[in-house]
């Protein structure tokens, strides 16, 4: 009896330590490292089909996940079983292309049509919108009791996570095309724009800090990492950057191929998308460390780094985990379409998003249970 009550009780601290991923990158650093840790292979749990593709990635929280399809429906799912708890729809019918983010009993998520919504994460009712000039494409990034969310307007919008408020905007050149990151200790977002640039504000007002050129050329750059005293970021023409954290210096750079591939952090390795795969660098210099070269075309999204494995997917519709350490392929499946969003751990599953409109959700072979003889 008393064993029964131990192994209950180990149950029971086993879901206290649920490890959720509420937003994009799952931390406001998007250092995409998770301490839940699943070991490949892995099984089919289920799948939930929309009514369009899916291209961001889903967010879990509380047993609830929450993603967006270009159908213009945002669905919350229990992540358990699959089954739909709530739905919604974008401003006019348009897409959803952002992530959503899940924060203190809210869901914020932008549309195509240029609206930021929080929704009750329980209920999916309306608790209030906020209007930008153009349209939301990457998630919101939530620190404290405030959201982070860049559109094509140009305009990066800080707003309470509660009312909607309207906390300040600061402007860039061009467009806001992805989520962009945020410092806590030092109190300061980093938001990549259409112009080339990396922008590195002020949390309190939005004020300046420092503005950096990464490219020559205008074009995208994607979604910020901060790891410690550096930040990374793709940018055109698919090159990722590691540039200062207090003043936007260049450290490194290096040609990737993967313009749009986000990347992760896990101690002193960067885990970047290429045009064919996935690569590790050395943080403090950029040296390759291993290159993985059987995912072409570039893989998109970011990588989840989970103990000793990688987890990323690609165009090619496939999702791979990989040996952390060397690169080496530890475990591969396949969807009904391109990939163009990121995997999520969260809870000892893995979820996936594809343009073919589906969802799915793996989980790890159950180990038998211990028997006391």
């Amino acid at each position: 009896m008393r064993f029964t009550v131990f192994i209950l009780l180990l149950c029971a601290a086993s879901l206290l330590r649920a490890d959720d991923w509420p937003m994009e990158g799952k931390t406001p650093s998007h250092a995409a490292v998770t301490t839940d840790t699943p070991t490949p292979p892995f099984t089919l749990a289920w799948t939930f089909t929309a009514e369009g593709p899916i291209t961001a990635a889903p967010v879990v929280k509380d047993g609830l996940l929450v993603v967006g399809a270009y159908d213009g429906v945002c669905y919350a799912l229990d992540a358990l079983t699959g089954a739909e708890v709530w739905r919604f729809h974008a401003t006019r019918d348009l897409f959803f292309w952002a992530p959503a983010a899940l924060g203190k009993g809210v869901a914020v998520i932008g549309d195509g049509g240029g609206v930021i919504q929080g929704r009750d994460a329980k209920t999916g009712e309306s608790l209030w919108k906020v209007g930008t000039g153009g349209v939301i494409s990457g998630g919101a990034t939530l620190n404290g009791d405030t959201a982070y969310v860049g559109s094509m307007d140009g305009v990066l919008y800080a707003l309470s996570i509660k009312t909607g408020r309207v906390r300040w905007r600061a402007g860039a050149r061009w467009s806001l095309l992805a989520a962009p990151a945020v410092d806590a200790d030092r109190g300061v977002c980093y938001a990549g724009a259409k112009d080339g640039r990396l922008y590195a504000l002020y949390t309190i007002d939005g004020t300046s800090l420092w503005t950096a050129k990464l490219s020559e050329e205008a074009g995208p750059v994607g979604a910020p990492v901060v790891a410690g005293d550096r930040v990374l970021v793709s940018a055109h023409p698919g090159v990722l950057c590691c540039v200062k954290a207090t003043t936007g210096a260049p450290l490194w750079s290096i040609a990737t191929g993967a313009e749009e591939a986000g990347c992760a952090v896990a101690d002193t390795a960067v885990l970047a998308g290429t045009r064919d795969g996935l690569s590790a660098f050395a943080l403090d210099t950029g040296a390759l460390r291993w290159a993985f070269h059987d995912a072409a075309p570039a893989a998109r999204g970011v990588p989840v780094v989970s103990g000793k494995y990688v987890f990323f997917a690609a165009r090619n519709g496939a999702v791979y985990a990989l040996e952390s350490a060397t690169g080496k392929l530890a475990w591969k499946t396949t969807t009904g379409g391109p990939i163009d969003a990121g995997p999520v751990i969260a809870n000892g599953r893995l979820y996936v998003t594809s343009t073919d409109g589906k969802v799915y959700c793996y989980h790890a072979p159950e180990k038998p249970p211990f028997r006391q003889e």
